[in-house]
């Protein structure tokens, strides 16, 4: 019966003596150096070990100060003793009446403290690190170690090793031009005033929030006639979008009324037909991108659908500046423009209109004042350069009354010169660009300048304007 506990308690050391040598931490060898491993045998003659890059080593006994079987925290620690005294020193081992410690973590000189000589003992590097992200950052917090710090280090990596995002003298920072939907790891140093740099916080992974994908653009809508004269389809197409950590799945379109957004469907095309609409109403409709993790990005800009002609109407304003001939005539003016225009008159994004305004020149040397009045029809092209943001090439071509007044001196050269006027209709041309941007669905502002030319009989004036304009469409 002893025989057989003795061999159960034998069994129970040689298990726990096994497995406990089955899981070293470190190695401390008497040059100085440690070494982190897992012991996979150990005798009288030679200790084998497992690298953590898997590689196998051997270690001679004699050449061992000690084998730790436990995790080892490597960093400087401040140790406060009861006397009032402060050590800065590595902790390599403790048992029950003392602490083991080394100013020089990579060096065999070590000294003891008895453990009810030590009052506490706090460790150099920061603590609790938390962070909280969004599609494009994360914002991070942790706790101050409890000697005096002079800035900390942060370091990151998403799929490659740890690199430096950068330094910050508060316990918070945000690493900001992140990719979105990607997972992150995250970690924190102190360094002190001596230029020591502690082990790092513990390490939090955290992933981005997934970044919205872009709404689609340029998108053009016509309509056609079906076979039932009181409806018809309209063909909508655009340009594809783009998602900045992932990919398009497809896209959504939704009719907008006073109600809201009523979905019609989804494709993955970059078109898409609706069928059945009464052709005596307009409709209205926004496009939304949808990424690989369903997602959906921000409305399109709004756009109508409809085979009722839109209109449009609006008021201009004109820096003017005379050039050549003119300029010796005249100097700089100020008008207006009131335009109306029929959209999408003969091709889609033309709009054909009439413009009427009023111009005003401050005069010359001999010239007191003069004014115009043109009349002209024009013709303008909308292209969709980004969302909502358009260049418009425009020409006009038309008549305007012009009126000048001027001093004029006689022929009997009496030294005074008369007060005289002259008026007429003259043809006028003029061709120019703006930008545009549209929003609400329908108003409209731009800014642009045009080139023109007067044909008077005495020969062509020629000029240029700086225009802002505002429309309205209905």
């Amino acid at each position: 019966m002893n025989q057989k506990i003795n061999i159960i308690i034998f069994s129970f050391f040689f298990f726990i003596t096994t497995a406990t040598s089955l899981f070293a931490e470190y190695v401390f060898l008497k040059d100085g150096s440690i070494v982190k491993c897992r012991i996979e045998t150990e005798t009288k003659t030679s200790i084998t070990a497992r690298l953590p890059n898997g590689k196998m080593t051997t270690f001679n006994p004699r050449n061992v100060l000690r084998i730790l079987y436990t995790e080892l925290y490597m960093g400087k620690i401040f140790v406060n003793k009861t006397d009032g005294t402060v050590i800065e020193a590595y902790m390599v081992d403790e048992d029950q009446t003392t602490y083991t410690f080394r100013k020089d973590l990579y060096k065999p000189q070590e000294f003891k403290i008895r453990r009810d000589e030590v009052l506490f003992t706090t460790r150099k590097n920061p603590s609790g690190l938390k962070g909280t992200a969004r599609h494009d950052r994360i914002e991070i917090t942790w706790n101050a170690p409890y000697t005096p710090v002079k800035n900390y280090k942060i370091y990151f990596k998403s799929a490659d090793d740890y690199k430096v995002y950068g330094e910050s003298a508060a316990t918070n920072a945000v690493l900001k031009g992140l990719k979105g939907n990607t997972q992150y790891s995250v970690k924190v140093t102190a360094i002190d005033t001596d230029g020591y740099e502690s082990l790092p916080t513990n390490e939090i992974k955290i992933k981005t929030e997934n970044t919205l994908p872009n709404p689609p653009t340029n998108i053009k809508a016509s309509t056609k006639h079906e076979k039932d004269a009181s409806k018809m389809t309209a063909y909508i197409k655009w340009k594809g979008a783009f998602d900045a950590d992932g990919s398009i799945k497809g896209y959504r379109l939704y009719r907008k009324d006073v109600k809201g957004f009523t979905s019609l469907g989804e494709t993955k095309k970059n078109a898409y037909e609706v069928k059945g609409l009464d052709t005596d109403k307009s409709y209205r409709f926004v496009l939304r991108s949808v990424d690989d993790k369903d997602a959906e990005s921000d409305d399109s800009r709004t756009f109508s659908a409809t085979m009722l002609k839109g209109y449009k109407i609006g008021a201009e304003f004109l820096y003017i500046l005379p050039l050549g001939d003119f300029k010796t005539l005249q100097d700089s003016g100020f008008g207006a423009l009131v335009n109306c225009a029929r959209m999408d008159t003969f091709l889609y994004d033309l709009d054909i209109g009439l413009s009427l305004g009023y111009w005003k020149y401050s005069g010359g040397e001999d010239v007191n004042s003069s004014y115009m009045i043109p009349i002209m029809a024009t013709a303008q092209y909308r292209y969709e350069a980004f969302d909502s943001f358009f260049i418009a090439p425009r020409a006009a071509i038309g008549m305007s009354y012009n009126s000048i007044s001027y001093k004029w001196e006689s022929p009997s050269f009496t030294g005074t010169k008369e007060e005289k006027s002259r008026s007429g209709f003259e043809p006028i041309i003029m061709a120019g660009l703006s930008v545009r941007y549209e929003f609400l669905d329908f108003w409209t502002v731009s800014a642009g300048a045009n080139y023109g030319i007067i044909y008077e009989t005495g020969g062509p004036m020629s000029f240029v304007t700086i225009n802002l304009s505002a429309a309205m469409k209905f």
